[in-house]
């Protein structure tokens, strides 16, 4: 029995502690973008979505968009929901701001070059304990689409992956440890991206 267990969906169990270690080994690029989430020129502006978040989805297999040209078309947007949504919010403890969060998603996913696996990878910069990423290995794993309108379902999902058996007490066991190059998951929702991607989405 693992000291830090994690039950995936087809009730497979995985060593969570093990897997986050191999991903801060493995994926240097992974451990930067979580690494900039913390950075103080981002945590200084929480409300607004700055050129160095949209740069740091490339940390992460993201982009199909412009940087600069997203910037701009982002400023012509009403993301106003976003301060709606305190810096803490934290997706396993409220579904209160579950309505501006879609809002969000579905204002950023109206701009050219992105989709639902772009606009979580932008947002959960701003909001770390909130937003997942929900890439293709999230999206194969919860098996839904990488629409806009499969952020509510995801959601709900998630939070029922989360609170799985143990899961819940492993992630919060382990979101502030660090890792290999100074990895720190600094969210229980940012260590299940990891423990998902690491699972390859499963088959």
């Amino acid at each position: 029995m693992y000291e830090y267990p994690f039950t995936l969906k087809n009730d497979r169990t995985v060593d969570a502690d093990r897997v986050t270690e191999d991903y801060a080994k493995r994926m240097g690029r992974g451990v930067k973008f979580t690494a900039q989430i913390m950075a103080p020129e981002n945590l200084k502006d929480p409300n607004k979505i700055l050129l160095m978040n949209l740069q740091n989805v490339r940390n992460v297999h993201g982009m199909g968009f412009r940087c600069n040209d997203l910037r701009n078309d982002l400023d012509t947007r009403d993301l106003e929901a976003l301060s709606e949504i305190p810096p803490d919010a934290d997706i396993l403890e409220s579904i209160e701001w579950d309505e501006p969060a879609t809002q969000l998603i579905d204002s950023i996913c109206a701009a050219k070059g992105v989709q639902l696996a772009n606009a979580t990878k932008i947002l959960c910069q701003k909001r770390p304990r909130f937003f997942p990423m929900i890439d293709s290995r999230m999206q194969k794993y919860l098996e839904i689409s990488g629409r806009a309108s499969a952020f509510k379902i995801a959601l709900s999902m998630i939070r029922e992956e989360c609170n799985r058996e143990s899961n819940f007490e492993t992630l919060s066991s382990l979101e502030s440890k660090t890792y290999s190059r100074e990895f720190i998951a600094n969210s229980k929702i940012r260590l299940f991206d990891v423990i998902v991607w690491m699972s390859g989405g499963l088959t």
